[in-house]
């Protein structure tokens, strides 16, 4: 029997990642959340500040998805 994960509303079927992945993967965002933490702390919450928060997550998470989650379903 498949297991069926649903992230973000898309169907992931087989989606099994070794411990070691999921570790690097909460270190990695544990990391990110911190930065941005560390980012809004020093200049505050202004409009550039979120859009590099966005851009930000979308560089570090983007490449992580098609390494690890979208190869899997293929």
């Amino acid at each position: 029997m498949e297991k069926k994960w649903y992230i973000c509303g898309v169907k992931i079927t087989s989606c099994v990642m070794s411990s070691g992945k999921i570790v690097q993967f909460i270190c990695v965002t544990v990391l990110w959340i911190f930065l941005c933490y560390l980012l809004i702390q020093g200049r505050g919450v202004t409009g550039m500040t979120v859009f590099t928060i966005v851009i930000s997550g979308l560089i570090v998470y983007i490449p992580l998805y098609k390494k690890y989650i979208r190869n899997k379903k293929e």
